[in-house]
């Protein structure tokens, strides 16, 4: 027998906020408050000490709003939190228990820290970032400092309740914060030296290593001010932010920033107290504050000098230490200035064409027999049908264009055909704008121009029809003005002028071995950045200064390249070092920097080499994903066959019935669609197909509600699943209907009736395929039932639900606890045999309100899925979705993929993969531990090949862990490390750990607290 022990030590800790052991008042704070509601502070019921905080909740059953009670404090918080603890002892009620903060402009932001659904002590933790709800004050999403806890609220989930909910030993972490690559040290030009005022004897400073400070203070209190003062007269560049890592106490010392301008005027910047113990960032904003001497006009006149380092007294007498070092400014950026931008000068290679209803004959080639300028123009081959609905073709011309642009023009040889040319622009906030350039009733080269000023097409984002922030030119589509009609015009030069910053006019693009830079054991790595000046012939720049840093898995700095690239005729290209470096699993990321005049811009690449996932089958792999093919966007088979090195076995789309049936009865198949098909079957992915959605021939466009219009949809479905019975088996009776996409308002009764025709009609075409049925955006149990009430329980082979709990955890947000509700539900009305699949589910990356970041995202997917696969009554998982649909960073629905829009690959791409390698060919056999916040899980494959996937959320356990029978093969995280299992210490937890083997048995004995 071998036996193998090592031990699991816990890593990180956490920073004492509030034990309630000293005098505290509480402000009882909430909406809908009942008269029987307190806070209070009591002895009786204390996680540590003797006293902690009650919050004694009186929920009636029809409130007229909100309904939720708890407490705020005058608590101050560290700047860049990462999480914050409470210690809850739950009352089993199962209501929401949330922190607010507020900063410094009044903005509140709510985080969830989870629910009180368990009886006794539990630390709840919510992780905090600038993407949580947020309202009032400058409502701008961000945590400006300081922050103060606003509230530590019960929120009604059960009407009609009452009860107690305790809190005690709140706490705090802090975000593990990184320079950027850009920023540049600060090197004063001799020893630092102590000066302040009211300085005791016990404070002193000492110097390390170089840019190192190590500072013993003393303060005794009283009316005088006391201060150290570390004196650097450190040179600042031109700089947006100043930075330094200090390793505090935890005491409270006031961290200050003083700068010295040309007039000799001082301007002090205060970051705030130290209330962290360890090693941290703090960064402010170089902006003009409290001043004084000089000239003292207010004003920051350059150039400027760090001139102290400042430990101000905080609000008690305090004896401690505090160390300083890497100093650093963000530097500013240039001015944007007037400009001209070829935003496309049509020479190189094309781009795919998009569109709505685009024919199969209609693309985009690159002509040089026929051009306005330059070596080549871009000819658009055109076909419109006949088709109800929109039909126009999309052309991608992406261009940053700055915040006022001026006038654009394009030249466009016209072909007589009268068909309206148009432009859009796309905002930071997501809006598109959609301008007329005019219509193609000419045959030669004309410049056809717009200013953007008056009326105008616009959508999404805040659509208010104004230019908000930075604007980007999308693209140039050709919308069909006669059909069905056939014929080419010629684009040519597309010259924009525009206020924007001279960075921004160089543009890097890049190649590499394997599109996306996904890469697998062995295979070779190659990297190469192509530069292209937007700015029009004679303006561009001769060469350019470029830095290129390079990291690998978890961020380690590999290595650090400045050169400079000509730029010949605007463009030029480079290879990256990358191939000797990207040898171990992982992602790694490559920052480039370049400058042109005074200004400079940044770009990311990323890339990585896959653990060998293998093939798996789906039987025992029930990961997948969302794909848009069906809206053109994405290529087959590179899509599948990256979902599938990624660790997906599934694909979800669409076979749109305003598609296939453009004249009544008549069913067509596009070869866009047939494409896919063919594609999923070459590379053995199951396709998943959503029978979907109105059709202009009926209701008048609206969703399926007369007999007439449910009859047909059955039919399309019916002739679908005919069609491609031995390609596709899986399919979807509709999609959300219990929101938006079900016009004109949702109704579970008619859908129904929808459910049930179509079931039949697609069972009479192939009485072997599987019918997903009700597919809720959320599990909306009341339209559930009503669907099941209604009958349709037996017209369904799988229920399909979007259980969606973003920027929460699975754990803290019960999904679980609905999974199981929801299969209560069901055998309830003699279905609880049938099968739930997740047919949507995901995390997705936004910057803004309800974001997640990627590392969040992967820890989520994997603790996801494995928490599903726990349940014996469900099926697939579908990731929603694969591939950003998009680059705007503050849209969610551009940021829910595991790669970007270029392929590149995402921390949650690499999670799945890992996932799929440690799990492939094994199924959950049981929980090792299930006691939170520890989760351990094993799995089994036929061989005897076993794995534990262990994760610890919200805090992190110390375990032993003891394997024995057999031999154990190794280790791997989620972000691509492996490595052989030896005897030592590795942290549980939030990124689920994966242990693979052939033991027999495994114990897992959690530390007592």
């Amino acid at each position: 027998m071998l036996a193998t022990l090592l031990t699991l030590a816990l890593a990180a800790s956490s920073t004492p906020l509030c034990d309630f052991e000293q005098p505290l008042a509480l402000q009882i704070g909430g909406e809908g408050v009942q008269p029987g509601s307190t806070v209070n502070v009591a002895t009786g019921h204390a996680h540590g000490g003797t006293r902690a905080a009650c919050v004694h909740y009186s929920f009636i059953a029809e409130p007229k709003g909100l309904q939720y009670v708890g407490f705020g404090a005058d608590l101050l918080m560290p700047l860049r939190l990462a999480k914050f603890h409470a210690w809850v002892l739950g009352d089993g009620s199962g209501n929401a228990i949330n922190v607010r903060l507020v900063d410094a402009s009044g903005e509140t932001h709510q985080f969830q820290l989870g629910r009180a659904g368990f009886v006794g002590w539990r630390k709840l933790s919510a992780p905090i970032s600038d993407r949580g709800l947020s309202w009032g004050g400058d409502n701008n999403g961000r945590l400006d400092p300081p922050l103060r806890l606003g509230l530590l609220l019960v929120d009604s989930q059960r009407r009609q309740a009452e009860g107690d909910i305790w809190f005690d030993d709140l706490s705090y972490e802090l975000e593990e914060s990184t320079d950027p690559d850009w920023a540049l040290p600060l090197t004063p030009p001799g020893p630092a030296r102590l000066e302040g005022e009211n300085l005791k004897p016990g404070t002193r400073l000492a110097a390390g290593a170089p840019g190192h400070w190590d500072l013993a203070y003393q303060f005794d209190g009283g009316a005088a001010p006391e201060h150290a003062l570390i004196r650097l007269d450190a040179p600042v560049p031109r700089a947006d932010a100043l930075a330094v890592w200090a390793t505090g106490d935890g005491k409270g010392q006031i961290l200050r920033f003083q700068l010295r301008d040309a007039g000799g005027e001082t301007h002090q910047i205060t970051f705030g107290p130290i209330l962290w113990a360890g090693a941290r960032r703090c960064e402010v904003p170089v902006r003009a504050t409290e001043h004084w001497g000089g000239d003292n006009n207010g004003q920051l006149d350059l150039p400027l000098t760090l001139s102290n380092l400042v430990v101000d007294r905080g609000a008690a007498p305090a004896k401690g230490a505090l160390a300083f070092e890497g100093l650093t400014a963000v530097p500013s950026r240039g001015a944007p200035r007037a400009l001209r931008l070829s935003a496309e000068s049509c020479d190189g290679t094309t781009p795919g064409v998009g569109g709505e209803q685009v024919q199969p004959a209609s693309k985009l080639v690159r002509d040089t027999a026929t051009m306005h300028g330059g070596a080549a123009s871009w000819r658009l081959d055109y076909t419109f049908a006949q088709v109800a609905g929109l039909e126009y073709l999309e052309i991608p011309t992406p261009c940053p264009l700055g915040a006022q642009p001026g006038p654009l023009s394009v030249w466009v040889k016209g072909d007589g055909s009268g068909s309206p040319l148009r432009l859009r622009l796309t905002e930071v906030g997501g809006e598109c704008h959609q301008f007329d350039l005019g219509k193609l009733d000419f045959t030669d080269w004309r410049q056809l121009s717009t200013d953007f000023s008056g009326p105008h097409g616009h959508w999404l984002g805040d659509d208010n029809g104004k230019f908000d922030g930075e604007l980007r030119l999308s693209s140039l589509l050709l919308d069909s003005g006669t059909r069905p009609s056939t014929g080419s015009v010629w684009i040519d030069d597309v010259v924009v002028s525009t206020t924007a910053r001279a960075a921004d006019t160089v543009r890097p693009s890049f190649t590499d071995g394997k599109s996306g830079g996904i890469y697998g054991p062995g295979e070779p790595v190659s990297l190469e950045v192509a530069w292209r000046s937007l700015q029009v012939p004679g303006d561009q720049p001769a060469e350019l200064p470029v830095t290129i840093k390079l990291r690998g898995p978890g961020g380690q700095p590999l290595r650090t390249i400045e050169q400079t690239v000509p730029l010949a005729d605007g463009a030029g290209t480079e290879a990256l070092p990358v191939a000797d470096l990207a040898r171990g699993t992982g992602i790694y990321e490559a920052t480039l920097i370049w400058r042109v005049a005074d200004d400079f811009a940044t770009e990311q690449r990323s890339f990585c080499r896959l653990p060998d996932v293998g093939e798996t089958d789906v039987d025992t792999n029930p990961f997948g994903a969302c794909l848009h093919y069906a809206q053109h966007k994405g290529q087959v088979p590179l899509n599948f066959e990256l979902l599938q090195r990624g660790g997906g076995r599934w694909a979800r789309d669409e076979y749109s019935w305003g598609v296939v049936e453009q004249k009544p009865g008549v069913y067509t198949f596009p070869e866009w669609n047939e494409a896919y098909m063919r594609a999923a079957r070459a590379q053995r992915i199951r396709p998943f197909i959503i029978f979907d959605y109105t059709n202009a021939l009926y209701d008048k466009g609206e969703s399926p509600t007369s007999d007439a219009a449910q009859e047909a949809f059955a039919k399309y479905s019916a002739a679908l699943v005919e069609r491609y019975r031995d390609v596709c088996h899986d399919w979807e009776v509709y999609n959300e209907p219990n929101i938006g996409f079900w016009h004109p308002k949702p109704d579970a009764v008619v859908y129904t009736r929808l459910l049930k025709r179509t079931y039949a009609a697609v069972k009479q075409a192939d009485p072997t395929c599987t019918v997903a049925g009700i597919c809720t955006a959320g599990i909306d149990f009341g339209y559930i039932e009503t669907v099941l009430r209604e009958g349709g329980g037996p017209f369904m082979d799988v229920l399909s639900v979007h259980p969606y709990r973003y920027p929460g955890s699975p754990e803290a947000t019960g999904f679980v606890d609905d999974l199981n509700r929801l299969h209560a539900l069901m055998e309830k009305y003699g279905i609880g045999g049938m099968p739930v699949w997740i047919t949507e589910i995901g995390w997705p990356n936004h910057v803004t309100g309800g974001g997640s970041t990627e590392q969040h995202s992967a820890e989520c997917l994997v603790r996801m899925v494995c928490l599903a696969r726990s349940l014996p009554f469900m099926g697939p998982v579908m990731w929603y979705d694969f591939q950003d649909d998009g680059w705007d960073p503050k849209y969610n629905e551009a940021n829910f993929g595991l790669v970007r829009p270029d392929y590149s690959p995402k921390r949650p791409y690499m999670a799945a993969a890992v996932m799929a390698r440690a799990l492939a060919g094994k199924r959950f056999v049981r929980w090792v531990v299930d006691q939170p916040p520890l989760y351990v899980q094993e799995y089994e494959g036929a061989g005897g090949e076993r794995a534990l996937v262990l994760w610890s959320t919200p805090s992190e356990t110390r375990v032993t862990l003891r394997l024995e029978g057999g031999p154990v093969h190794g280790l791997a995280t989620i972000d691509g490390a492996e490595g052989p299992l030896t005897a030592g210490t590795l942290t549980v937890g939030e990124a689920p750990l994966f242990v693979t083997g052939r033991y027999k048995t495994a114990q897992v004995l959690p530390e007592q607290r």
